[in-house]
């Protein structure tokens, strides 16, 4: 089951990640907060957080953008070799 999430979110972030500029979706995934402060304590894991976490367990690097990836046909070995 944590396959099957961990290969939707990466799907979403490329769909995410080709679309148009000025896309609501878009700007909230590469905006930040202007103002405003977090609780004390251990501050809870955000999606960025968990997309390099899912990076990780692919071993893909996360310094490179999605689509360059799926060019070089890393992320589709992924989907053929995983079972979900």
């Amino acid at each position: 089951m944590s396959t099957f999430l961990r290969h939707r979110r990466l799907c979403w972030l490329g769909h995410v990640h080709r679309m148009e500029d000025g896309r609501i979706s878009k700007d909230l995934l590469h905006g930040a907060l202007a103002t405003g402060a977090r609780r004390r304590g251990r501050s809870q894991l955000g999606f960025k957080d968990v997309l390099k976490c899912d990076f990780k367990a692919y071993n893909m690097d996360t310094k490179r953008s999605p689509c360059r990836q799926q060019k070089s046909g890393e992320a589709a070995s992924i989907t053929k070799t995983e079972k979900w």
